[in-house]
Order: structure tokens, then C-alpha cells, then sequence
């Protein structure tokens, strides 16, 4: 084959494709300039002058616009579209997304490591490039939450050591930064055994100073939970690949841009990433495209934006030997653009063939079928009545509580306090204050474990919202104006066997099966969209919401690993001091 390249290269053999009649992107040299493109044996063999190599089986993609090496997802979780990864990727391939790293630590806790297996086999056939990560934390907070699942420093060795037979490359985020700086064993053990790793990625929500240090010394390398500016500076100075995260749930790209651009910071250590995308924006919006638009936008020239969705991230992962730049030996995966100030791919070229012309896409892989124990995953035999889901209590007069604040656009929560009244026995929703119950299931051993609390935030004046998707246990999580609708919603959730749930006035308005894992649906892309839209309609149309994605702010209240006050079955959490707290105040 090395021979072919190089004959192919000098013009004594002719190539497979040819790409004519567009400007390339050189992200080694920031410059923009016109070339033709031949391919060879899926790798790119010459940039330039390419009519000698043109013959009768070569197939000519004659283009006019901008060629850029394939985007990079550096951090996703594909499970947040509730979509499978081969229907993902009919929609991201679409939006010049050739390669994702995936962390697949939302089906490893619903399903465990039969779930990563499972993807794993899907992965083979899509034409795509889909990186996985070990998870690290799985469970994420195992004393703050009923959980069934564990990965284990045995179980990352095992996976790890597929490689390069498989796409398993790294260690996925280590969320249990607590665990990190006290130096848990459990958690060193897991550091250790993936050390040698290409990457480990991190998870280090406002963490500064010699708590930061600390953590960077455990080997963690990267992190996408920063939100402010100068968090941000502070973990580049110190060597860290920031992940400057624009996803559906978490929107931090313009802070993050603004203070990079303003010190005129290198940006050779960013990378772009979605963390979490639902298939509405996936499919209206776009995927890496968007967010590159999105860094554009927000005062970043375009060059250097396509070098954070292309030749950082294959730097950062160690695979820019093969990825992130147009130029000879590198497998083709390219994106032509319409031009750099629109960022709409039209043509894409994966693994040296072309796999969407005119955008449309020309080949997917087969739908693939899952086994039968990854989509039961939900033990609840006895669902909760709504005498279950309020708080009980003695106390005759209205009660002080602590209340978990929310809002949209980052799934950090605030620790609120209000009044809520006491009627026959139970603290009720104050819902002139937006004051709404909370509950958090536990479904994985039918032992009835439940969390109660109070949310503000949604603005619901009836019904409630349910989700068996609720990072990262996925328990079911039910938010509520009134205790039956909350009940009837986990009810035909558990009758789905996962899925999100609207209920008003005793019926059920909307819903959304999830049937793998509890998490993700087995329909085509456009079905799940409409289901979802229509979920959003209803909660503003019908339940008054106020949230924009009220579903995954649901998904992110019982994420015991992220501040402020979160919720599990176990109860109400103070995330900065990992303990349980109580929700009265006195």
C-alpha cells in the first residue's frame, strides 16, 4: 500500500478521489489559499496541482467553496440525544463531524459494561469515527445515591487493553474531583491503572489555586466544565486542554472566547465541544458547524475556530499523526464549506470516500438491534402513590426549606430557601413563589427508595415533568405542581420502560419512550425530534413552563457532582461538602 501512496503521490498511479476547485484551510499555517485534493487508499497523497492523477475510475467531487479537515466532537455524551450512535451520526455526519470522542458513562450506569460492549459492536459498522473513554465514575457519588453499576480499576485495565484493536483510547471525565484532592484510594487506583492512556479527561467545576494543581498532578488533562473567564486562564496557564463546552444544556462559549480573546491567549490548548446535544438542536441547529458558527459569532476568526474542532483536539487525543490538517499522509476526512462566513458543510469526505454530496447523505450504517436485558433496565414493580412523593411532617405552620435553584443554560444549581405550607400532613408546593416538589426514584432494586425536595425555577402552574434520564444513576426524577400528576408521570415512565413523561389533571399529555437503558430511544432521529418538541410545547403551552429545556435541566437536578444543591433518592445533597442535608432549615 505505502508503494501505491507514493506512486500515486509522483503521478505514476492514478487516485481514487479527487476533490477540485476549492480553497483548503491549512490549520498547521492559519492560511487560506486554493488546492485540489487527490486520495489514495482513504489518505490524502497530494494538495495542489492534481490533473495527472485524474483517470478513468478516479471519482472527481468538483466543489466550490472551502475545504477543512473533519470536525472533532472532543467531548460528548451521544446519550443526551436519546438518539443510538448510528442515528446520531446520520444528522452529525450531515454537519461535517467525522470523528467523536464519546464518554459513555450514561448507559454504563443504566446498563453497565454490557451497554459500552453493546455500542462498541454498533460502532464497527457506522461511518463515522467514534473514540470511546473508559468511565471513571461509575457510580459518580456512591454514598449520595442508590446505584447498580460499578467500573472498577479491573474493569478499565480489561478495556483499556482492547486497544488498538478497538476505539477505546482514554479515561472518560473524572467527576469525583473531592475524591481526587483527599487522594481516595479507590479513585487513585483507577487513575493509575489508565495512566498510560492517550488522555484522561477531567471534570473540574471552579476549582482554582493548589486544589487545581492538585488535581492536575493526579495526570487529569483536560476540562469542560469551565464557565468563567478567568477559571479559564487559570487552566490554560497551568497546561490544561480546555473544552469550551456550547452544547443544549451548558452554553459557555462566549465568556469563555471572550477573555481568551481579550488577553490574546494561544489557543493551541482549546478545543470545542458539545458535552450534551439534544436531537432538536442536533437536527435544526447543526453539531460542530453550529458551534464553530457560534465561536465566530462570538469574535474568533474562522481559521482559528476549524483549528479547535480539527487539529487540537487530534493533537490532543495523539492522533494528529493520522487527523487535523490537509496535507499529505493524513487520512482523508474533510469538509468542503460553502465559504468561512457561513460555516455550512455541503460536501464530506470520510475515510477517503464521499459519504454526503449537496448534503445529502450517501451511506449509513444498518440500524443495529440490541438485546433484550439493555432494554429492561427499570425494576420498579410497585410505582409511587402520591402519598409517596410529598415530604411528611408533624409541623402544623409553614415551613422554611432549602430549595434547589435552576435556570437555563448551565446545569449548576443554587441553594435557595422559602416558604411552603403544611396541608394534611405533607409540605405542599408553593407554587405563587414557584416553589415545586421534587422526587428522585431509585430504580434499579424495587426497594422504594425516594428523595423529596423543593425546585424553583420552572414556573409550572399544574402538571408535572418526569425523566428516567437523570445523570448519572438515572433514577427517575419527577418534578410537580401536584402529587398525582407527579405519580401518574413515573408511572407510565416505569410502564415505557424509561422515557420522559408530561402529566396534567390525571392524563398524560405528552411522552417519549426510552427504551434502551432507559435512556435512549430505538426510533429514527425525526420521530424522537417530534416527540421532544411536542414534550417542550406542552410543558409551555399546557404546564407554563419557563424553562427553554426544562428536560435537561431535569437530567442535571440529581448530579450529586455538581454544585450547589442537587437531589437523589437518598435525599437532598450539598454537593461542596458531599453530605446529606435536610430540607426543612430548622
Amino acid at each position: 500500500m505505502l508503494e501505491n501512496l507514493i506512486k500515486t503521490a509522483l503521478g505514476e498511479m492514478k487516485a481514487d478521489l479527487v476533490i477540485k476547485g476549492s480553497e483548503i484551510v491549512n490549520t498547521i499555517t492559519k492560511e487560506v489559499y486554493p488546492a485540489d485534493i487527490g486520495i489514495s487508499h482513504n489518505q490524502i497523497v497530494r494538495v495542489g496541482e492534481v490533473e495527472d492523477i485524474i483517470g478513468k475510475d478516479t471519482v472527481v467531487a468538483k466543489t466550490k467553496g472551502v475545504a477543512t479537515p473533519g470536525f472533532f466532537d472532543s467531548h460528548i455524551h451521544i446519550e443526551s440525544s436519546m438518539l443510538t450512535p448510528t442515528n446520531f451520526s446520520k444528522y452529525s455526519l450531515l454537519h461535517g463531524t467525522t470523528s467523536i470522542v464519546w464518554d459513555p458513562h450514561e448507559i454504563v450506569n443504566a446498563s453497565g459494561i454490557a451497554g459500552i460492549k453493546e455500542f462498541l459492536l454498533e460502532a464497527r459498522n457506522i461511518p463515522q469515527r467514534i473514540y470511546f473513554l473508559v468511565p471513571t465514575c461509575v457510580p459518580a457519588a456512591p454514598e449520595l445515591e442508590t446505584t447498580k453499576h460499578t467500573i472498577n480499576e479491573h474493569d478499565i485495565a480489561t478495556l483499556l487493553s482492547l486497544y488498538p484493536r478497538s476505539p477505546i483510547i482514554g479515561l472518560g471525565e473524572m467527576m469525583n474531583y473531592p475524591s481526587v484532592l483527599h487522594a481516595d484510594p479507590t479513585i487513585l487506583a483507577k487513575l493509575e491503572t489508565g495512566k498510560d492512556a492517550r488522555v484522561i479527561d477531567g471534570h473540574a467545576p471552579s476549582l482554582t489555586g493548589k486544589e487545581l494543581n492538585a488535581y492536575l498532578s493526579a495526570g487529569i488533562m483536560s476540562d469542560h466544565e469551565t464557565t468563567q473567564g478567568d477559571e479559564a486562564l487559570e487552566k490554560l496557564r497551568l497546561g490544561m486542554w480546555l473544552q469550551i463546552r456550547e452544547g443544549t444544556g451548558c452554553k459557555n462559549l462566549e465568556p469563555l472566547l471572550k477573555a481568551i480573546i481579550d488577553k490574546k491567549i494561544d489557543t493551541r490548548h482549546c478545543l470545542l465541544a458539545t458535552d450534551d446535544l439534544s436531537v432538536s438542536d442536533l437536527i435544526t441547529k447543526g453539531h460542530m458547524d453550529y458551534v464553530i458558527r457560534r465561536a465566530v459569532e462570538s469574535g474568533l476568526d474562522p481559521v482559528t475556530a476549524i483549528q479547535m474542532a480539527t487539529v487540537n483536539p487530534a493533537t490532543y487525543l495523539g492522533l494528529d499523526k493520522a487527523f487535523g490538517s490537509i496535507t499529505p499522509g493524513k487520512t482523508a476526512d474533510i469538509v468542503i464549506l460553502d465559504d468561512l462566513d457561513s460555516i455550512i458543510p455541503s460536501t464530506v469526505v470520510f475515510n477517503g470516500k464521499l459519504i454526503v454530496k449537496e448534503g445529502q447523505l450517501l451511506a449509513s450504517a444498518p440500524e443495529f438491534v440490541f438485546s433484550e436485558s439493555i432494554k429492561k433496565t427499570i425494576a420498579i414493580q410497585n410505582p409511587p402513590k402520591p402519598s409517596q412523593l410529598l415530604i411528611k411532617t408533624r409541623k402544623k405552620k409553614p415551613q422554611t426549606v432549602r430549595v434547589i435553584g435552576v435556570e437555563d443554560g448551565t446545569i449548576y444549581t443554587t441553594s435557595e430557601s422559602g416558604t411552603v405550607s403544611v396541608k394534611k400532613g405533607k409540605l405542599e408546593p408553593n407554587l405563587e413563589d414557584d416553589i415545586l416538589a421534587v422526587a428522585v426514584i431509585e430504580r434499579y432494586t424495587n426497594e422504594g427508595n425516594i428523595g423529596k425536595g423543593f425546585v424553583k425555577g420552572f414556573g409550572l402552574q399544574a402538571g408535572a415533568l418526569a425523566s428516567s434520564v437523570a445523570h448519572d444513576s438515572h433514577n427517575l426524577v419527577v418534578v410537580g405542581t401536584d402529587a398525582k400528576d407527579m405519580s401518574k408521570a413515573v408511572n407510565r415512565i416505569v410502564e415505557m420502560n424509561g422515557g420522559l413523561a408530561i402529566a396534567k389533571d390525571g392524563k398524560i399529555l405528552a411522552e417519549l419512550p426510552l427504551p434502551i437503558g432507559g435512556i435512549i430511544s430505538d426510533a429514527s432521529g425525526m420521530t424522537v425530534a417530534k416527540a421532544y418538541v411536542d414534550l417542550l410545547k406542552t410543558a409551555k403551552s399546557e404546564l407554563n413552563c419557563a424553562l427553554k429545556s426544562p428536560f435537561f435541566t431535569i437530567s442535571f437536578i440529581a448530579l450529586p457532582v455538581i454544585p450547589e444543591l442537587k437531589i437523589t433518592d437518598k435525599g437532598l445533597v450539598d454537593v461542596t461538602n458531599q453530605k446529606i442535608v435536610d430540607v426543612l432549615t430548622k
